[in-house]
C-alpha cells in the first residue's frame, strides 16, 4: 500500500521505466500488474465487457490508459468548474500519472470510469454532468474522485445525456480520432465492425431528407467508412446521392498506417481466473489467459499471493488494530479524528444526524452484500445497457 509520496514516485517511475523499455509488453505488464495490485479481480474481470460498451474512441485503449484519460478529463474540469463556478482555484495537484494517485483515489477513478464505459460517453460529458449536479444542490464543493460513481450517478448522468444522444449531437467518432477508425485503414476487426454499425445505425434513425448529407459527411469528409462498404450496408441509390452532396468541411486526408497482425482489443491480459462469456470468439483468447497467468506467477513471485487487494486490506486492518491498542494503552479512548469530529458535533446537531444516516446506508449495504462497483458486477443481469453512441 502506497502510503506516502515517496512509495507512489517510485511505483510510477517502474511503470514509467516499463514503459520506455526495448519490450514492447513490459509496459502493459507493468500496468496490469498495478491494477492487479489496485483493484478486486471482480472489478477487472468485467473489463471485456466494458471494452464493448464504451465510447468507440476509447475502445483501442487498455483499462489503465482509459483510466488515466478519465483522471486527466477530471483534473481540467475541476480546475474549470473550481473558478467559475466557487471563485477559487482548484487546491489538487495535477498529477498526469494514475500512480501519483493515493490508493483509494485510485481505485475510485477506476470504478467512475467503468460507469463511464458502462453508459457509452464521452469521459468529459460523464464528469461535467456530475460537477453539474452537484452545483445545483448547492454543494459546497466538487466531488472528489469516490464521489463519482453509485447507482444513483450513473442514473442520473443517462438521464442528463438522454436529450443530448437523442438530439446526435454527441458525435460517434471525434476528428481526431484513431487512425484506426478510418476507411483505408479497415481490416475488419471488432471495433471497426461496431462504428461502422453505428454509422449505418444514425443513417437510419436520420430522416429521409437528411440521410444523404449524414452518410455524405461520413462517406466523403471524415471517410469513416469506404463507398463499397456504403453501398453494401445502405445501397446504391442513397450512396450516389450522398456523392452528389455538397461538401461542408474540408476532406480528411488519407492516413493510412501500419498494422501487424490482430489488432488486440484493450482488455488483453485482465481476465478472472476463467475467461469471461464475452471472450468466447475473440481471436486472441488464448494467448490472453497466457498473459494472464505471466501475471500471475509476478505477482506471485513479488507478493507471495495473486490476490493482493486482499492482502493489502488485511495489513490495512492489522495496522489499523495496532494503533487502536497504542491508544488504549496510553490510556486515549478516542482518535484525534473523533475528537474533532465530536466537537464539530457539538456545534452542529445537524452533523450528527447525517453521519448517522451515512453509517445507516452503509450498514444496509453491507447487509444486502453490495459490491464495490454496484449495479453492474454481473452483466449479464443489467436488463437494458445503453447504446454506446449517441
Amino acid at each position: 500500500m502506497a502510503t506516502n509520496r515517496n512509495e507512489r514516485l517510485k511505483r510510477t517511475e517502474q511503470i514509467i521505466k516499463a514503459r520506455r523499455s526495448d519490450d514492447p509488453d513490459a509496459g502493459p505488464i507493468a500496468e496490469m500488474c498495478f491494477a492487479r495490485e489496485m483493484l478486486k479481480q471482480v472489478a477487472l474481470g468485467q473489463e471485456a465487457y466494458l471494452a464493448t460498451t464504451a465510447y468507440l474512441d476509447y475502445r483501442y485503449k487498455s483499462p489503465h490508459e482509459r483510466t488515466e484519460e478519465f483522471m486527466r478529463v477530471y483534473q481540467k474540469w475541476y480546475a474549470i468548474k473550481q473558478r467559475n463556478s466557487y471563485g477559487r482555484v482548484g487546491r489538487r495537484i495535477p498529477k498526469d500519472k494514475l500512480s501519483m494517485w493515493s490508493d483509494r483515489e485510485v481505485t475510485s477513478f477506476w470504478h467512475a470510469r467503468q460507469h463511464a464505459d458502462l453508459l457509452g460517453v464521452p469521459y468529459d460529458r460523464y464528469i461535467i454532468s456530475v460537477m453539474n449536479r452537484a452545483i445545483e444542490v448547492g454543494a459546497t464543493h466538487l466531488p472528489s474522485p469516490n464521489q463519482l460513481y453509485s447507482d444513483q450517478i450513473a442514473a442520473h448522468v443517462e438521464k442528463d445525456l438522454a436529450p443530448v444522444r437523442a438530439a446526435g449531437t454527441i458525435p460517434l467518432l471525434p476528428r481526431d480520432c484513431n487512425p484506426r477508425f478510418f476507411a483505408e485503414n479497415y481490416t475488419g476487426d471488432p471495433v471497426q465492425v461496431a462504428a461502422l454499425d453505428a454509422i449505418e445505425a444514425e443513417i437510419h434513425k436520420t430522416g429521409k431528407a437528411r440521410r444523404a448529407g449524414v452518410l455524405s459527411r461520413y462517406l466523403r469528409e471524415s471517410r469513416l467508412i469506404s463507398e463499397p462498404e456504403a453501398r453494401r450496408r445502405l445501397g446504391d441509390s442513397l450512396v450516389d446521392e450522398a456523392l452528389q452532396e455538397r461538401l461542408w468541411n474540408p476532406v480528411r486526408p488519407d492516413q493510412s498506417i501500419q498494422q501487424d497482425g490482430i489488432a488486440v482489443p484493450g482488455c488483453f491480459g485482465y481476465h478472472q481466473s476463467s475467461p469471461h462469456t464475452m471472450c468466447g470468439n475473440c481471436p486472441v483468447a488464448s494467448a490472453c489467459i497466457e498473459r494472464g497467468a505471466k501475471i500471475d506467477g509476478l505477482l506471485e513471485e513479488r507478493h507471495g499471493t495473486t490476490e493482493v487487494r486482499v492482502l493489502r486490506v488485511r495489513e490495512g486492518n492489522r495496522k489499523r488494530k495496532q494503533r487502536q491498542r497504542d491508544r488504549e494503552r496510553a490510556g486515549k479512548t478516542m482518535t484525534l479524528q473523533e475528537q474533532k469530529r465530536v466537537l464539530r458535533e457539538l456545534g452542529n446537531p445537524k452533523l450528527k444526524e447525517k453521519r448517522l444516516k451515512a453509517k445507516e446506508r452503509r450498514d444496509a449495504k453491507k447487509r444486502t452484500g453490495a459490491k464495490d462497483a454496484p449495479g453492474w458486477n454481473k452483466p449479464e443481469a443489467v436488463k437494458t445497457t445503453p447504446e454506446p453512441v449517441g
